[in-house]
């Protein structure tokens, strides 16, 4: 057995899945999480509040095309384009239909006339990978909340398989996002675009390679914007929606960046965004016994379980990655190399997590194992120690606690033999002074460094 264990309860004895349990998680916080002013918080960086970008400038006469069923409008930046105009009117009204119509996600705010009328434009342009960008307009400085509308430049002649129907959806489902919270942090944004995208369509070929990326990389932030504009990260959108959320929707996402819509005195020149969407999922943990600590260890936990290391129990519905989904280890060690130190060559990002993984098929029935961990301060790191079968799945799983200002804590196992090996998850969750407590807005991220040391118990 494992010497320290904590329990894990619910508040809500609903199932997470229904209705009622995304009710029962999301209303402790409503009452209680108030639309952030800036006159009332510390200044934090934030996007602009003015966008540096610009709508191209077309002639009167340029090709372009409007939809009579939805108000959205497809330009073409270049006489060549036209042929292109109509096939991408086309896959937008199949996009609206979708993400708005079926998926209810929030609609682009109408722009005026910004485009020519009030719809939703999208300008065919070269664009660089990922062959689409979303740029803002400049907001409503009188409207209670943060909002803007905002356009989308789309690469013409992308294959008309899935390509353009998903860049067109991660498209309009980040401008919707703009009409929520304008002052959103961009990669967490991005991330949850990918993933409305994703459900909308069935086109894993144009976001799986970042994926990959970001599962190579699992050290940096769940809001790192380093890779693809953030686009990787899909995982952890995709985790809260399905541990939390009802299957087959999108209610919880839209439900918690709702809520984290904030309002920017206008005399500002960059978006205060608090609460920003870590601070919602913080605050929506407190009708919870477990904090917001707790539920980024479940997504490190969890993100070791993707693609073909899928054990139907954490994140099935990613099995079809297959190797593209499988997070990197930054150490494997065989049991005959005890006693071992460790310490992973890439120190961690808040939110960012760690995997080593202790070869056990040549350890003793009744071996024990010690294991010490230590760290930097002002960061605490979370362990999770999991004892994997012979078919991949965990046999049992402690979260054992350390102590908020610690820098060290020792974890005993008495009984590790007998199973393939041993798994342990090490997530840094930030710092604990609040003063220094993560923003995901603030950047570049302060990494930390730790280190393992793993003892056979005698």
């Amino acid at each position: 057995m494992i010497s320290v264990v904590r329990p894990r309860r619910q508040v809500c004895q609903i199932p997470k899945r229904s209705l009622a349990g995304v009710a029962c998680f999301l209303l402790a916080a409503l009452a209680s999480l108030p639309v952030a002013r800036a006159a009332d918080i510390k200044p934090v960086p934030g996007p602009d509040v003015i966008s540096p970008e610009r709508r191209p400038v077309l002639a009167p006469g340029h090709p372009w095309a409007c939809s009579e069923r939805y108000p959205v409008c497809v330009h073409a930046t270049a006489p060549t384009l036209a042929p292109q105009v109509l096939p991408t009117l086309r896959d937008l009204e199949d996009v609206v239909a979708r993400v708005h119509g079926v998926l209810r996600w929030p609609a682009p705010l109408r722009d005026g006339s910004l485009g020519g009328n009030e719809s939703f434009d999208v300008y065919l342009t070269p664009v660089a990978p990922p062959f689409f960008h979303v740029v803002p307009d400049d907001p409503d400085l009188w409207t209670e909340l943060d909002r803007t509308s905002a356009f989308a430049l789309v690469q013409p002649s992308l294959p008309d398989a899935c390509f353009r129907s998903e860049a067109l959806a991660e498209a309009y489902a980040r401008a919707g996002l703009f009409a929520v919270d304008a002052g959103g942090q961009h990669g967490l944004a991005n991330a949850t675009a990918a993933f409305v995208a994703s459900e909308a369509f069935d086109c894993p070929v144009s976001w799986l390679a970042d994926v990959d990326d970001v599962q190579d990389a699992p050290q940096d932030a769940v809001s790192s914007t380093r890779i693809d504009h953030g686009r990787g990260n899909l995982l952890f959108p995709w985790f809260l929606q399905e541990t939390r959320g009802m299957a087959g929707s999108v209610d919880l996402l839209h439900a918690i960046w709702l809520l984290s819509a904030q309002h920017t005195d206008f005399a500002r020149t960059r978006f205060v965004n608090e609460p920003d969407l870590l601070d919602v999922l913080a605050r929506l943990q407190d009708g919870r016994t477990a904090t917001l600590d707790d539920l980024l260890l479940e997504y490190a936990v969890d993100r070791a379980f993707v693609g073909d290391r899928d054990d139907g129990l954490h994140m099935p519905e990613t099995r079809f990655l297959g190797s593209a989904g499988a997070v990197r280890f930054d150490a494997s060690v065989p049991w005959s190399m005890l006693p071992r130190s460790i310490t992973p060559a890439v120190p961690i990002e808040p939110t960012g997590s760690s995997y080593v993984w202790l070869d056990l098929t040549s350890a003793p029935k009744d071996a024990g194992l010690i294991v010490q961990a230590r760290w930097e301060l002002p960061t605490r790191f979370m362990f999770s120690l999991l004892r994997i079968g012979s078919d991949g799945s965990p046999v049992t799983q402690v979260n054992p606690p350390t102590l908020q200002r610690a820098t060290e804590a020792q974890f005993t196992i008495d009984d590790v033999g007998g199973v393939a090996g041993l798994l342990i998850v090490a997530c840094n969750t930030g710092p604990n002074l609040a003063d220094l407590a993560f923003d995901p807005d603030t950047v570049p991220y302060s990494s930390s460094a730790y280190s393992l040391a793993l003892y056979p118990k005698k």
